[in-house]
């Protein structure tokens, strides 16, 4: 994650998310001077988007988001994204997360007002339910 992110992030703090394992990197005077250019071709992402876009693009990593400008801007650069149901698919998948767990997750974040996609929501539930 960038640090220009992390450094930002007020729940959970940066603190948090390094003691969760959270790798920070600092953007190269390259990858900077993209996130200027994507400024100007993509107006209405943030900041912190446009830094992670620029790091995911660089170093040809999978972007991680539920923002659509953001994921609609990683289509035009062809740039994977994925999603916080995928995530939760593949570490419940990958044994690094109990279903229990994933199903309170899951509903932490739509209590919280997430928006996530209804019916993927409720096909996880049935399915981690069993």
């Amino acid at each position: 994650m960038p640090d220009a992110i992390a450094s930002e992030c007020e729940s959970p703090t940066q603190e948090d998310l390094l003691n969760a394992g959270a790798n920070l990197v600092s953007l190269t005077p390259e990858q900077v001077a993209l996130v200027a250019d994507f400024a100007v071709k993509y107006p209405g992402a943030s900041t912190a988007d446009l830094f992670a876009l620029s790091y995911a693009k660089a170093e040809q990593h999978t972007l991680l988001t539920g923002d659509k400008k953001l994921r609609t801007a990683a289509k035009k650069e062809n740039i994977a994204t994925h999603g916080v149901l995928w995530m939760l698919d593949e570490m419940v998948s990958g044994g690094l997360l109990q279903k229990v767990d994933a199903i309170a997750a899951l509903e932490a974040m739509r209590g919280s007002g997430a928006w996530l996609p209804e019916d993927e929501c409720e096909k996880r539930l049935k399915e981690w339910n069993k």
